[in-house]
């Protein structure tokens, strides 16, 4: 294929999706910054169904409606129509994960942004992103796959500022995009987005998108480390290797984040999947399983984790789990492993130990 003609996809469905996830990283100095313009991010991730415990791990799955709504929400109570903006300027390749690292160790700018098409959608479900190369110029656009999501125009402006910030990390502090669109209407003042981007700016344009010269992607990544770029696709690779895209892999995904907030339903789930519970247990039926099927599993994948990685007491973490008595875990446990949780952490803590060397007799 001819370079003037290339065109990269990312990994991810390009028909329309009636739901989709995103890592929390994508919400990277949220709480910071609320706060710093006087507002309440605790109260307004309530508002959305999130405890504010899910932005402390980056890696924690939410679904993409509820990102986009808390950016929504930040944007009306702040009164600051540019909130996605801001919130983007203050944002790197660091919330990407390994994906942001395998970026930094990329050879040069191509690869770099190949890598980022082919691993997006271990970040983010429901939205894609396109590279397109003709001539002398580039479009680097984003597009949200889900209809009607509420904060849409957030979630554009956030993703225009990271792909801006990104370039600027690869290609130098002094790079600049030779135009910038956007896919929704100009804000009142449009003065933020001219400033931050230092280029061209539109809006109400076909397609949210950073364009650049074709040049800039044969630039070479100084700080690039040839090992450490190969240790770090494979190790994507093999998250890869686990990750479901379909819905139910989206769902045990917000599972799993939820259960340690001792607060996971279906009517919770299903909210913030913006769906019905009925919606989400005919759903489930399809990929034949249910929603207590779902949450057995998961609940014994912290329950093990929780038993190997802390010194957490067995009540804290079958409260945790949303049992309401310590019996009804350690039934649970016991259809699980076979034994219970405490001989199972005693079990793993003995594997774990140290194997003596003294000699018999040296008294130790």
């Amino acid at each position: 294929m001819q370079r003037d003609r290339l065109e990269i996809v990312s990994c991810a469905a390009e028909a329309p999706v009636r739901s989709g996830t995103v890592r929390v990283g994508g919400l990277m100095g949220f709480g910071e910054l609320v706060t710093s313009m006087g507002g309440d991010p605790e109260g307004l991730m309530a508002a959305c169904g999130l405890a504010p415990a899910t932005l402390r791990d980056p890696d924690n799955i939410i679904p993409f409606r509820a990102g986009a709504r808390l950016l929504h929400l930040a944007r009306t109570e702040l009164s600051c129509p540019h909130f996605g903006l801001l919130l983007g300027q203050r944002q790197n390749l660091a919330l990407l994960g390994p994906i942001g690292f395998l970026m930094q160790h990329s050879p040069d700018v191509r690869s770099a942004l190949s890598n980022l098409m082919r691993y997006m959608h271990l970040h983010v479900q429901g939205a894609s992103a396109r590279l397109t190369v003709r001539g002398d110029s580039i479009e680097f656009s984003y597009h949200i796959l889900i209809p009607r999501v509420v904060g849409a125009e957030q979630v554009y402006a956030i993703c225009m500022a990271n792909e801006f910030r990104f370039l600027q990390l690869l290609c130098g502090r002094d790079w600049r995009p030779s135009a910038v669109h956007f896919c929704f209407r100009a804000p009142p003042d449009a003065a933020p987005f001219r400033e931050f981007f230092g280029a061209p700016v539109q809006f109400s344009q076909p397609a949210s998108a950073v364009f650049f010269p074709t040049r800039d992607l044969d630039r070479k990544i100084p700080s690039a480390d040839a090992g450490l770029g190969e240790i770090l696709d494979r190790y994507i690779a093999q998250i890869e290797a686990r990750h479901s895209g379909n819905f139910l892999g989206q769902l045990r995904s917000v599972v799993r984040t939820l259960l340690p907030t001792g607060n996971c339903t279906a009517d919770r789930v299903a909210a913030l999947f913006s769906i019905h519970r009925r919606t989400l247990h005919r759903q489930l039926a399809a990929s034949r399983t249910t929603f207590e099927e779902v949450i057995d599993s998961m609940r014994r994948q912290v329950a093990l984790e929780m038993l190997a990685q802390t010194d957490m007491k067995l009540g804290q973490l079958a409260d945790m789990l949303g049992y309401g008595e310590l019996s009804s875990f350690n039934r649970a446990f016991r259809r699980w492993t076979g034994t219970s949780p405490s001989a199972w952490r005693a079990r793993r803590g003995s594997a774990r130990a140290p194997r003596r060397t003294e000699p018999p007799g040296s008294g130790a």
